[in-house]
């Protein structure tokens, strides 16, 4: 009981120290004013909060989004110099040498006879172009796709070659040739061009026959030129080539009535 008769004295004197320490040591009561609480207008923002110590440190390149030379980095597109400069290479198409007698846009097909069933396939679209070479007379159809400029028709016009019709439509023509190159491989094709209008279409059949009449005209008799034999192999006889062209030109007359499938009939 002892105990905690003077804990609870020490309690009380603990207490009359507190409410002595608002006094002057006169005793005289010391007012002293408290501050309301600020209200939620007055609460300023962690931004506008200044440090302890005084003034605001001075605001650095980055804070404006700036570097040291003023540049804005938002817009700033460095440019960096290459390790190596690689020049510009112009690549010749080779028709430095040819007189184009025609170019035009137009659409081209071949016909796959391996097909099952055998169906025209489409090769491409570009500009078709009719090409006389100005030293020896020679005579091609050269055909580029768009873009990519990948070669989808490149082959010579010979003086047995005719122009057909496909199936009456007077924008379409259908030929057959009995070597076409065509990556880097050469073999018979016969091709079906469509053109978007008929007087294309008549201008690409007139540069057609006046290549073929200009190579016709060079040409010279086979009495007249020297036998050249390849190792291994016979010289084909005139009958044999007769013969083989015969059959390319029935070719053309076959599939000149076979129809073009679209895309959207395929499918």
């Amino acid at each position: 009981m002892g105990d905690q008769s003077s804990k609870k004295v020490d309690l009380a004197s603990t207490n009359d120290d507190t409410s002595k320490s608002n006094e002057t040591p006169s005793g005289e009561p010391v007012i002293t004013a408290i501050k309301p609480a600020a209200s939620p207008d007055e609460v300023k923002e962690p931004s506008e909060v200044k440090p302890i110590g005084g003034d605001e440190p001075p605001k650095t390149a980055t804070d404006n989004h700036e570097d040291e030379n003023g540049v804005d980095d938002e817009h700033h597109d460095p440019h960096f110099e290459p390790i190596v400069v690689l020049p510009e290479i112009e690549i010749p198409a080779l028709e430095q040498d040819e007189e184009e007698l025609c170019r035009l846009r137009a659409k081209l097909y071949r016909y796959e006879s391996r097909a099952d069933p055998p169906e025209w396939k489409e090769r491409g679209t570009g500009d078709m172009k009719v090409l006389r070479h100005e030293t020896t007379n020679s005579v091609r159809v050269l055909m580029r796709r768009d873009k990519t400029l990948k070669v989808c028709a490149n082959h010579k016009i010979l003086p047995d070659m005719e122009l057909k019709p496909h199936m009456g439509n007077e924008k379409a023509f259908v030929w057959s040739t009995p070597a076409d190159l065509y990556e880097d491989e050469t073999k018979p094709e016969t091709f079906a061009v469509k053109f978007g209008s008929v007087e294309n279409a008549q201008k690409f059949k007139a540069a057609f026959e006046k290549g073929r009449d200009i190579v016709a005209s060079a040409k010279k008799p086979d009495s007249d030129s020297p036998k050249k034999h390849e190792e291994g192999k016979e010289n084909t006889s005139p009958d044999e080539n007769e013969q083989a062209k015969k059959e390319i030109s029935d070719v053309a007359d076959k599939v000149a009535n076979v129809s073009i499938a679209s895309e959207a009939e395929k499918a």
